[in-house]
């Protein structure tokens, strides 16, 4: 009487794809350009708004549709208002900066190639402005402390985009703005001020991602491949005696067909 013991069989069904668990990560940065005129025909005065920005940010994929993370933004904005009938200017620019949380929501795929989300910031917001005829003077560095209005608060906006889905993991971004909301605390006891701003359609981003995956080390290391495995095994024979001709080797087995 013979009796073999032997590892568990592997099961058939099993995948490759079932222990290569992965951690996804989301690097991403872009250019953004916004320009706007407002005509005010009631006090004849004609305003240009100029938005210059880049940004940057580093997230986590949760699952295929929502990724959260840190970002940081850098804007420089002038804004200049013309008088009708005169060559009198009133113009002044901020230089700010923000850095928060973003949360991303891929909202849905056209085809393996288009997609579209919807990403939320929430920051830090501090900003440097030159007002009025501290501007013309910032041009020639001669700007005191006391005509740049510092200020910091909270910045926030919504915006939707589009992306393209390039090879490796790359994909390029376009977005036409969105709204914003900014709450600012002022110095030199211009108090604190609060605003909504619709920039959708008047502000253009394009940007460039890439996603990073790192398949977990302890998942990896515990799959070993199914022939792999198969090599591997060994049966250990247990007899009660040699009678019948069999021959009892630890780690293998030998049989004569003629003790069948």
């Amino acid at each position: 009487m013979n009796a073999v013991a032997q590892q568990p069989p592997i099961p058939s069904d099993l995948k490759v794809d079932d222990l290569s668990a992965c951690k996804s990560w989301l690097v991403y940065g872009n250019l953004g350009f916004a320009s706007q005129t407002n005509n005010n025909t009631s006090n004849g005065t004609d305003g240009k708004y100029t938005n210059v920005n880049y940004n940057i940010g580093l997230g986590y994929n949760l699952d295929d549709h929502f990724t959260v993370g840190v970002q940081n933004s850098m804007m420089y904005s002038k804004t200049k208002v013309t008088f009708a009938g005169t060559s009198f200017a009133d113009q002044n620019h901020n230089d700010s900066w923000t850095l928060g949380l973003f949360l991303r929501h891929t909202t849905c795929d056209f085809s393996k190639i288009l997609f579209c989300f919807t990403q939320l910031n929430v920051t830090y917001y501090n900003v440097n402005a030159y007002p009025n005829g501290a501007y013309a003077a910032s041009v020639y560095s001669n700007v005191t402390q006391d005509q740049i209005q510092n200020g910091y608060g909270l910045y926030a906006n919504i915006i939707p985009s589009m992306g393209v889905r390039l090879p490796k993991n790359y994909a390029l971004t376009l977005n036409f703005g969105g709204l914003e909301y900014s709450y600012l605390t002022q110095d030199h006891g211009n108090g604190t001020s609060s605003n909504i701003n619709l920039t959708f359609l008047n502000e253009i981003k394009l940007g460039v991602q890439k996603e990073f995956n790192f398949r977990k080390s302890h998942m990896a290391k515990s799959f070993v491949e199914p022939d792999d495995e198969m090599h591997r095994r060994s049966y250990q024979v247990v007899e009660p005696d040699d009678e019948e001709g069999s021959t009892r080797k630890e780690g293998h087995k030998v049989h004569d067909m003629d003790d069948e």
